[in-house]
């Protein structure tokens, strides 16, 4: 990602979001300096999931996935809308436009609750993007789960998987939509020490 890109950045995602939350030296160092972001083993193979689900795959775990989900008639649903002055942009996994219904895919060895799955952020990011476009929110949101297995040398699917689906009220995202303005101003003020920086 080149510099003069993250200078022009004028939106926020949930990648942005997160990271900020998480450590605002981080995203610093990502967004605004360029350097690579971090990975690991486990988020290079949810990576190799979501890409094999969407170009096809000769993994049979990944094709079994596929056989288990159900149709949705968007993958990988680019939406980029401006709510209350704030431009948001995301990619749902899985989307289905008419009906609005979000799905979302995870792995790891790590136990999805139903409680996870409601507090999640990321999903309060997509049905915030969801009223933003359509003045509603997602009637529906479900989020998949595959357990693996990190135990060996090679991550694998355990074949395990759980349905969730996510309950939001209206009130929920509009609190979250708060602390995501919070977020991005204080980005904002970080974009601008940069340019006049760079000057």
């Amino acid at each position: 990602m080149k510099k003069q890109e993250i200078k022009n950045r004028d939106y926020i995602s949930w990648s942005q979001y997160s990271l900020y939350k998480q450590s605002p030296e981080e995203y610093k160092r990502r967004y605004i300096d360029g350097e690579d972001g971090y990975t690991n083993e486990a988020m290079e193979f949810g990576k190799n999931v979501a890409e094999g689900l969407e170009n096809g795959s000769d993994d049979i775990e990944i094709e079994t996935i596929r056989l288990i989900m159900p149709n949705y008639p968007k993958r990988e649903f680019d939406i980029t809308e401006v709510y209350k002055g704030i431009k948001l942009k995301g990619k749902l996994d899985l989307f289905n436009p008419n009906k609005k219904i979000i799905g979302e895919i995870k792995t790891g060895k790590q136990k999805w609750t139903q409680e996870r799955a409601d507090k999640h952020g990321q999903l309060k990011f997509y049905n915030l993007l969801c009223l933003a476009r359509y003045k509603t929110m997602a009637k529906e949101i479900n989020l998949y789960w595959f357990e693996t297995d990190n135990s060996e040398e090679e991550i694998k699917l355990t074949g395990k998987h759980k349905v969730f689906k996510v309950n939001h009220r209206l009130s929920d995202i509009l609190l979250f939509f708060s602390d995501v303005k919070i977020v991005n101003n204080k980005i904002e003020k970080l974009r601008l020490k940069y340019a006049k920086r760079n000057l």
